[in-house]
């Protein structure tokens, strides 16, 4: 395990709301992975107060035709310059959750070097 930062506090946009550190929880993560829907615009952001190694979000959307009703997660890098972000794709709600709830709870990024970088579609914005 990497050296966790006790002084990082995180907040959660859920976009039908903000949840400051203190509400945090597996079972708040676990709640609102499993209600995201593609009937609305559902997505949950989880955000540090510090970059944690590199990172300065990750983030859930709900499935959508264009994902073939798999779930996005994306994660973004800390860069002066430009937009870093990198995009996953899943079905599996349970895995997306323990990558949000080992973020949360122990500072750890998951492996987005497989992802696909989108950041190039994000700069051109």
């Amino acid at each position: 395990m990497a050296y966790r930062d006790s002084n990082i506090t995180f907040s959660l946009d859920t976009g039908r709301g903000r949840y400051e550190h203190h509400d945090l929880s597996r079972a708040l993560f676990a709640d609102y992975i499993n209600q995201l829907s593609p009937d609305f615009w559902d997505f949950l952001i989880l955000e540090p107060s510090l970059p944690i190694q590199g990172t300065t979000f990750i983030q859930v959307a709900a499935p959508t035709t264009n994902t073939d009703s798999q779930l996005t997660m994306e994660i973004g890098l800390y860069n002066p310059r430009r937009i870093e972000i990198y995009r996953y794709y899943s079905a599996d709600r349970n895995e997306l959750f323990h990558i949000l709830a080992d973020y949360f709870e122990n500072q750890e990024i998951p492996d987005y070097r497989y992802w696909e970088d989108v950041s190039d579609e994000l700069n051109a914005l």
